[in-house]
Parts: C-alpha cells; sequence; structure tokens
C-alpha cells in the first residue's frame, strides 16, 4: 500500500512538471514566454495587418497575396535573411547570398498565388525580424517597435 502510494505521487509530479514544461513550449515567441496563444495569434495577427496595410499604401498595391519583394520595397530595413524558411503557399523562401530566393517545394501548379505567403509564413517572418533586432514580441508596443525599425 505504501509503495503504492509513493508511486502514485511519483507519477502525479512527472505528469505536472510534463505538463508544464509542455505548455512553455507551447507559448514560447521567438524563444521568448508570452502569456497564451490567443495572444501569440492576436499579436501575429496585429503585425500582418499593419505591415500589409502599409505595403499597400506604399506601393499604392490594391493586392491580397504578400510577397517578399513587396515588403521589401515598402520597408526598406528588411534584409533577406529575414525571409529565410519564410513559408508560402507552394514552396519556401530563402536567403542565398543576401537574396530572397523562392523554392517551389509543393507544387508543380505555375500560379502566383504559390508565391504568396501563409500565416505560418508571417509567424517566421516575424520571429526572424523579433531575432534579428533584439526585441521580444510580448504586446502591440513591441510589433510596433519592430515595424518602425525596418521602416
Amino acid at each position: 500500500m505504501k509503495t503504492t502510494l509513493v508511486v502514485l505521487i511519483a507519477v502525479v509530479i512527472v505528469a505536472a512538471v510534463a505538463a508544464a514544461y509542455m505548455q512553455a513550449g507551447q507559448n514560447s515567441w521567438a524563444g521568448n514566454i508570452i502569456s497564451t496563444k490567443d495572444d501569440q495569434a492576436s499579436l501575429l495577427q496585429y503585425f500582418s495587418e499593419k505591415t500589409q496595410s502599409a505595403v499597400i499604401e506604399k506601393t499604392g498595391r490594391q493586392i491580397q497575396n504578400f510577397e517578399p519583394f513587396m515588403f521589401m520595397e515598402a520597408f526598406p530595413g528588411l534584409k533577406a535573411e529575414d525571409f529565410e524558411g519564410v513559408e508560402a503557399n507552394g514552396g519556401v523562401y530563402e536567403a542565398i547570398m543576401g537574396e530572397v530566393v523562392y523554392d517551389a517545394t509543393r507544387s508543380n501548379v505555375i500560379s502566383t498565388a504559390n508565391l504568396a505567403i501563409t500565416e505560418k509564413g508571417m509567424k517566421t517572418f516575424l520571429d526572424n525580424l523579433s531575432k534579428r533586432l533584439g526585441i521580444t514580441v510580448t504586446d502591440k508596443a513591441s510589433a510596433d517597435r519592430i515595424i518602425e525599425q525596418i521602416s
């Protein structure tokens, strides 16, 4: 009985530690902890809307599919490395010798929609910027600081 109780307590402790570890991993943003996944999604949406609106405003294009060259045209502080690993509908972007290169990995169909950055790609883009600029994304003000730095 005593052994069973000790084993049960050990299992509960291990489960609690594992749950806490997994929760912390789910809430990380560029290696920094923010409060919830909802916060991450909200901040990503805020960043995406602000940067995409700026692309439309600065370039005069009324578009729905955004590609790295459009962001680079609107934000002169961007570098090719900011798009490393950024997912598109039909592939992924890489930074090679200071240039952004598209690697078509998912589709044999040729379409401009394949070049559009996905939501997951926008998260990678923001993560890359956060790391390069040393700005932890914790709220809208920190997202605004990133946008200000690349403008």
